[in-house]
């Protein structure tokens, strides 16, 4: 695995987008992601880990749910894997992983296929294959 970015989740991208910008981070434009329903923002810096601002789309989604209930903050870590499925099984290897949602393409990162996971004892991470 290959640390990639950690995904912050956010009610109003505008304000945090300024917040990171003052920490010198770029930002760039939204981006929408029909298939996992949420706004997408991609910073980098030049030193810092790069960031994946995550917002409502318009339809209600696992995202608003979360905002709702007040959660903002990082949302998830994602690493890059060369094989989806080994990673799993080393990872199950130390506790329960339970899949949050099953492989599907990914806008932001030119349509590579993306799944979420929840790690016992660790919490939610997006791995990203090749």
């Amino acid at each position: 695995m290959k640390f990639h970015h950690f995904g912050l989740v956010t009610a109003d991208p505008a304000a945090t987008r300024k917040i990171l910008a003052a920490m010198g981070y770029d930002v760039g434009a939204p981006v929408h992601d029909p298939l996992q329903n949420v706004m997408l923002y991609w910073g980098t810096h030049p030193t810092f880990p790069a960031v994946e601002l995550i917002s409502p789309a318009d339809t209600p989604g696992a995202v608003s749910e979360l905002l709702k209930k007040g959660k903002q903050g990082v949302y998830h870590l994602c690493f890059e894997v060369d094989n989806l499925e080994s990673e799993l099984a080393g990872l199950s290897a130390h506790g329960r992983v339970l899949p949050v949602s099953p492989p599907k393409p990914a806008v932001l990162f030119n349509h590579r296929r993306v799944s979420f996971h929840f790690v016992e004892n660790f919490g939610l991470i997006e791995l990203l294959e090749p």
